[in-house]
């Protein structure tokens, strides 16, 4: 008897596709945890040392590149997410940080909590636009910002 031949390996292209999918809603999952988490936090009065902020928080991470830009921003990239499969994220975050005006006095804070009555300091997440090919993930990397440029020094994959 003649059997089939095995179909051929997915091309690398797409296998990492795949991987890139995979690892995409593993994040995504893991995200929605740590938000649901917070917010049962809160529920429940519990005390966390995290301040109000405004925009949507990079995922937790360690092991990544941090620089000050201007004088009130901090760019976060890259590092490790996942200490049980060592993650390596590609990701680049902004953290804004203002005075709070005195005159926010808003009742509504469902959509916006980045003060809490307590803090000077108003705290706002954004992610930058980028242009041009991406660095490759690296964590325990080190950024350097000069004048306008980020640089990305060392780090391992």
């Amino acid at each position: 008897s003649i059997s089939p031949s095995p179909s051929p390996p997915p091309s690398p292209s797409r296998a990492k596709t795949k991987l890139t999918d995979d690892v995409e809603k593993r994040l995504a999952e893991k995200q929605r945890r740590i938000v649901e988490d917070r917010r049962r936090e809160r529920r429940r009065g519990v005390w966390t040392v995290d301040p109000p902020c405004s925009g949507t928080a990079p995922l937790k991470r360690y092991r990544h590149g941090a620089t000050s830009v201007r004088r009130n921003e901090v760019i976060i990239w890259g590092g490790f997410f996942d200490s049980e499969i060592a993650e390596v994220l590609n990701d680049l975050h902004l953290l804004t940080i203002e005075p709070a005006r005195s005159t926010d006095h808003s009742t509504d804070n469902s959509t916006d909590d980045s003060t809490d009555g307590r803090s000077h300091l108003r705290f706002r997440w954004s992610s930058p636009q980028t242009f041009g090919p991406p660095p490759r993930p690296l964590g325990s990397a080190s950024l350097v910002s000069v004048g306008t440029k980020v640089y990305i020094l060392f780090g391992s994959e």
